[in-house]
Order: C-alpha cells, then structure tokens, then sequence
C-alpha cells in the first residue's frame, strides 16, 4: 500500500501494468529494504542534514477517471513540475530535450495510484481522482544531466517565512497552527505548505506572533529568514517580501489577484534565488579526482557516516578511499560542478566541518655537495654546466649550451580539502 505523510486517505486503487514496469507490491518490499539497510548504517552515527526534502519526485494531479489517457496527461504535468523541482529553476522547461521527454513522461513512472478527490481538504470543488504519482530519481537526474541541466540536491536551506497579514486596520502574523487554530490561520499553513512543497523548500512559520523572526530562527534551526508584508484587499494581494542571503537584500513587491499566487510567487522567487547558487549545472565531462580528508574519524561508524552522506549528494559521481591514516582518511572523491559548490552540498549536511591545511612537513637538510671533479693538466675545478660532452656515436664534442634535455610533464597535483567531524 502506498501510505503518504499527511494522507487521510487510503489509496483506493492500486495499478500494475507491465509495460510501465509497475509493480507496487514488489516495488514497495524492495525500496522498504533498501531504505532499512540504509537507515541502519545511517544510525550508526546519527548524522542528520539541515534540511531533506522528502519526495522531490513525488507529485499529485487531479484527473477526471483512471483511463489511460488521463495518467499519461497528467504524468505530463507532473513530471514538469518535478524537473522544475529538482532543478530548481523554470528555466528548465525552456530546453528541446526537456519538452520532448515531457510527451514520454509516463516511462519515468516507477509506481502511481489513485484516490477519491477530497473536497474539503483543497479549494478545488472538482469531482474525481487524486492521481499519486512516484517518478524514478536515476531517470529523472540522468535526463537533466544529458539535458545539460542543473541538480539541486534534496539538502537544502531552511527558511523561516515571516509574514505579516494586513488587512485594513488589522495585522496579524502567520505563525503555525495547531488544531485548535482558526480557519483561516489553518488556511494559510495549507496555503504556505502547499506552495512550499511545489518548489521543494523547507519552509517553516513562527510558533509564536510575538518576538523578532531573528530570535525564533535560531530555535527553529533555521538558515533563512524570508519577511513578507502581505496587504489584503478581499481575494487581492499587494505583497512586498525580502530575504538576506550572501550578502545581499533580495526584495520582490509585486501584486495578485489571489493570497495563493502571492505566496507562490514568493516562493518562486526564492528558489530561483537559492538554486542559482546551490544547484550543479551538470554540464560536461567530470572533473579529475579531488582528494578530502576527514579527520577524527575514529571507528567504522565515522566512515561510514561520511561515505553515506558524500554518496548522498547528488553532483558526486563516485567516493573511494584513497588512504587511512591514524584517526582519518583521504576520500578520493569525482564530482559533476564546480568545488565550490561541492563545498556549499558538505556544509548543508552539517556532519563535517572545515578544518585547517595541516601545516607541511619541514623539508630535509640539502646533502652536501660532491667535491667538483678537476682538470689533470690545470688543476682547475671542471664545470659540468659548460664542459662538453663526447658524442658516444660520432666522438664529436657536444655544446652543452645546445644540448636539450627532455622535460618530463609535470601532472597538476590534484585538488585537496580538508575536514573534520563535526561534533556530537
């Protein structure tokens, strides 16, 4: 059964044809050890990232029946929302690959279902199916990247958005509601959520009206802090919004006919922003083996927590282990991007931190030099730089001025970082 956080409902039909390769049941076991073997490893450690955004290929659309053609135009929709998603950019959808892989959609399907269309919980009044569709990451990646699109890992920024709701003489904030919220602060955490989860961000509302945004960011373990003053005039929206963010004050004002295209554009906005820095534009061929060394990393547990975390990011196309020393190791490490960027993915994870270029070894005290050989006539030291040598061919003297010995080529030395664990 294909059970979804959040989902009142359980999936009413279930859907296995052998031309899409879906097969729920089989599917589910099969992802459900994987996950277990993972998770287990994972807890020896207990690392944790800032922020895993669950179910970036994961989308649901509206349809009027479960017919053939219905999925296949919705999986059409879905997958663009997905690689819009994934990417982080719209621009995504402006490539020729893209938009032809979009009339195929449905071969990146890995399992789908479908439910009753629950009136009540969205503001859609439609009849019908809620079609739940699950798209294959490796597929879905290996198209962006053949694309020569950008990747932008499930790790990503928490935001806190604090809004400010204005509407006439009344202000108010959107904090979290509980169950015993209002209408219409229930409505707003739907509205925030939804637009949120569209986009792939980890966004999070005060627990309290009262009090700076600054203060609650930090017990809210938050990165970002989005600020927005929303001016409502009935379903109207006139809304100004910012976000520090490297250095820089991001501010968008603009206005809508409706609350929902108001935080939504915001949103929008934003992760085009943050994806313009944090996703890898997978363009080209990978570059040369880097080597990071982690130190403190004392037991099997360590090791394994930093294999998992640099095979989770998704711009590493592979990890080995080029040496061990006493308490680390060096990881040889290929990747797709740019280092920095490889740099920004580790410091999201939070499981290591930069450590300092250990200081190089002295270099060994110069042997002395060898007495000069000297002339049996002269007396005189010989120089080796300016007496000619002998020709073993032809016996003819050769100008050492005019000898040119070979350069052997000299190999880049290969890109090094340095890191530690973080501590527990």
């Amino acid at each position: 059964m294909w059970v979804a956080a959040g989902c009142k409902h359980s999936v009413a039909t279930f859907v296995s044809e052998s031309e899409y390769g879906v097969n729920l049941l089989t599917d589910f076991s099969k992802q459900f050890k994987k996950c277990a073997v993972i998770c287990l490893l994972g807890a020896l450690g207990q690392w944790a990232s800032a922020a895993e955004v669950p179910h970036l290929y994961r989308e649901t659309v509206l349809v009027d029946s479960q017919s053939r053609q219905h999925r296949q135009a919705a999986a059409k929709k879905a997958l663009a929302i997905v690689l819009v998603r994934v990417s982080g950019t719209v621009d995504v959808l402006r490539s020729d690959e893209i938009r032809s892989s979009l009339s195929r959609a449905d071969r990146y399907l890995g399992q789908f279902g479908y439910q009753r269309h629950d009136e009540s919980a969205t503001t859609d009044e439609s009849e019908g199916f809620d079609l739940l569709m699950e798209f294959q990451p490796e597929p879905v990646m290996a198209l962006l990247k053949q694309a020569g699109q950008p990747i932008w890992s499930s790790d990503r920024p928490v935001i806190l958005a604090c809004i400010e709701l204005v509407d006439g003489s009344r202000r108010q904030r959107v904090t979290a509601a509980g169950d015993q919220s209002s209408g219409s602060l229930q409505r707003w955490n739907t509205l925030v959520a939804d637009e949120a989860r569209r986009r792939g961000l980890p966004i999070r509302l005060p627990r309290a009206a009262g009090g700076a945004c600054a203060q609650q960011a930090s017990s809210l373990n938050s990165d970002l802090i989005l600020s927005g003053e929303l001016r409502l005039v009935g379903n109207s929206c006139v809304a100004e919004w910012s976000m520090p963010f490297e250095g820089r004050d991001h501010q968008w004002k603009f206005g809508t006919d409706s609350h929902q295209a108001c935080v939504g554009k915001a949103v929008d906005a934003v992760a085009e922003t943050l994806s313009a820095s944090y996703a890898f534009a997978a363009v080209g061929a990978s570059q040369a083996p880097l080597l990071l060394q982690v130190a403190d990393v004392n037991d099997f547990a360590d090791y394994v927590d930093v294999i998992l975390m640099l095979k989770s990011l998704a711009m590493v196309e592979s990890v080995d282990v080029a040496s061990v020393q006493e308490n680390a190791v060096d990881f040889s490490v290929v990747i797709q991007g740019d280092i920095d960027q490889l740099q920004q993915a580790i410091g999201m994870k939070r499981l290591l931190q930069k450590a300092p270029e250990p200081e190089p070894e002295p270099a060994p005290m110069p042997a002395p030099a060898p007495e000069p050989a000297r002339d049996p006539l002269t007396g005189l030291a010989i120089d080796p730089a300016t007496e000619a040598a002998i020709d073993p061919l032809t016996g003819a003297a050769i100008d050492p001025a005019l000898a040119l010995a070979p350069t052997p080529p000299v190999e880049p030395a290969p890109v090094r970082l340095f890191y530690r664990l973080s501590p527990r």
